[in-house]
């Protein structure tokens, strides 16, 4: 019993020092006041390099622990952002950030510190369309593929190093709204659709 007892106390003071910790830990609050482009945040991502990104309802911000660089559209300018609406965020094997909108697919280039938008090839041959429709969600892969959920054009996928993505499978063949897609080990990955609910590319 005394044991026990024992044992209980010392218990009751670990505990007491893991939840000590935890309130003495302090919590930063980032808006507009700070510099976000937009108190909408639709999603969050690191970098390698340890910057943050946050893809808000108006812009795409990088954070550097410091100060927000906020990148938007602007008319005219092919090296803008495409649309203000930032849905998901990724990095790819070359180090690049893509950024799906409600618009279209763009990805920022650290080497010259520019946006440059995605294309992709038709299924019938001829020259490349820009990607103007939602982008639902991404995900990369071990070979450095990039894969896009698109409400229109299905999946698109581009391949290690490349501007141009290509739709999976041919014309009717693969449902054309994918709302979510998530990656597992070996690379395989797992897809929803409204038309055929679940299904898993390997």
């Amino acid at each position: 019993m005394l044991r026990l007892t024992r044992l209980k106390r010392a218990i009751l003071l670990v505990f007491a020092c893991v939840c000590g910790a935890a309130s003495a830990q302090q919590i930063q609050y980032l808006s507009i006041d700070n510099g976000l482009s937009n108190n909408s945040v639709n999603t969050i991502f690191q970098d390698h390099y340890g910057f943050m990104w946050f893809g808000t309802y108006d812009g795409l911000n990088r954070y550097d622990g410091y100060n927000f660089k906020i990148f938007k559209n602007h008319w005219g300018d092919e090296k803008s952002l495409i649309n203000n609406h930032v849905n998901c965020i990724v990095e790819d094997k070359e180090n690049r950030i893509w950024a799906g909108t409600e618009k279209g697919l763009v990805y920022y280039n650290y080497s010259d510190s520019k946006i440059y938008t995605l294309y992709y090839q038709p299924a019938r041959p001829g020259r490349l369309r820009k990607v103007t429709s939602r982008i639902n969600s991404m995900a990369t892969e071990t070979a450095g593929n990039v894969y896009i959920a698109n409400e229109d054009l299905g999946l698109l996928i581009c391949s290690k190093g490349s501007t141009v993505c290509r739709p999976e499978g041919s014309a009717g063949s693969f449902p054309q709204n994918v709302p979510k897609l998530v990656p597992e080990e070996q690379d395989r990955l797992w897809l929803f659709s409204h038309q055929v609910a679940l299904s898993r590319l390997a």
